[in-house]
C-alpha cells in the first residue's frame, strides 16, 4: 500500500511520524513523508521519499508565530492569530498535501497537520 505521512510541525511533530514511517516500511508499505523543508536531509537519510512544505520551525520563530505561541493563555486571541497564519500560509501548507494525495492509498496526519 502507498501511504503518505503528513508531518507538518517542529521536530517534536516530525520525529514520531518518522518512527511510524519506519514501522510501515518494515511492514512492506511504500511511504512518502510531507514535512517542512528543514527536515529534508533527515528524512532522506532514513531512505524516505519526501515532499517539502513550509519550514514550520522558521514560521514559529517569526513575529506571527511568536504571537501565536504567546497567546496560549487566551484561546480567542490564539484562534485569531492562527486564522491570520492560515490566511497567509494555508495554501503553502496545503498544496504539497494535495499533490501527495493524488498518488496515495492512505493519508496519515498528526494533530498539527
Amino acid at each position: 500500500m502507498h501511504m503518505t505521512i503528513i508531518a507538518s510541525g517542529t521536530r517534536g511533530d516530525v520525529q514520531p511520524m518518522l518512527a511510524l514511517s519506519q514501522g510501515l516500511r518494515d511492514a512492506g508499505h511504500e511511504v512518502v513523508i510531507v514535512a517542512g523543508s528543514n527536515f529534508e536531509v533527515w528524512i532522506r537519510e532514513h531512505g524516505f521519499s519526501y515532499i517539502p512544505t513550509i519550514d514550520m520551525e522558521a514560521l514559529m520563530g517569526s513575529e506571527k508565530g511568536l504571537a501565536w505561541s504567546e497567546s496560549s493563555h487566551n484561546p480567542m486571541k490564539q484562534l485569531r492569530v492562527m486564522r491570520d497564519l492560515l490566511d497567509e500560509y494555508g495554501e503553502e501548507l496545503a498544496l504539497p498535501v494535495v499533490k501527495a494525495a493524488a498518488a496515495t492509498d492512505l493519508l496519515i496526519s498528526g494533530f498539527t497537520s
